[in-house]
């Protein structure tokens, strides 16, 4: 029996005060149902910096127990250097997801 359960996060993106573009993602909750994760981010919405960026919440719908990624490991990206090499491949991952 799959069971499934709902991460809420919030995301924003923007420039800071040196013109350097920068994103931020925090994860929120994990939820029992859409439902109660919606109503999560009613609540979140009221709460400063969220209500400022109420288009930066998502839900993710997550089979328990399963990976959900990742699972060839990842590669660090030094920011001096950019990106990996093109001979490089990166894992595909898919992700459900349903945006307020």
């Amino acid at each position: 029996m799959t069971v499934v359960v709902y991460q809420l996060y919030h995301e924003h993106s923007g420039e800071d005060e040196f013109g350097d573009e920068f994103e931020h993602a925090k994860a929120l909750g994990i939820y029992s149902s859409q439902e109660k994760a919606l109503a999560a981010v009613e609540r979140y919405k009221l709460q400063p910096g969220f209500c400022d960026y109420p288009d930066g919440f998502a839900i993710d719908a997550v089979n328990l127990d399963e990976d959900s990624g990742w699972a060839e490991g990842f590669l660090a990206i030094d920011p001096e250097d950019g990106a990996p090499g093109e001979d490089t491949e990166l894992p595909v991952v898919e992700i459900s997801r349903t945006k307020n």
